[in-house]
């Protein structure tokens, strides 16, 4: 999946959860099926979190290393 793809994933499913109480409780507990609901069958033995901001705490996600972002990062 390339990156224009997990941006849209992740839009479609905070947009989802943000207007659906019930699939917000499933993507938070259960996130393979939310993922599979929405159209994606993720391998189980892919460790999916989902974690729900608040006010108090803030989540920086590191991606994995690649020398291609690093040499994006450069050239700003």
């Amino acid at each position: 999946m390339n990156k224009n793809a997990v941006r849209q994933l992740h839009a479609k499913l905070i947009a989802k959860a943000w207007k659906d109480p019930v699939f917000k409780e499933l993507l938070l507990k259960n996130p393979h099926e939310a993922f599979k609901q929405c159209g994606y069958d993720i391998p189980v033995q892919l460790d999916i979190r989902i974690i729900e901001e608040d006010q108090e705490h803030f989540y920086l996600v590191l991606p994995k290393f690649s020398l291609f972002a690093v040499k994006a990062a450069r050239r700003k």
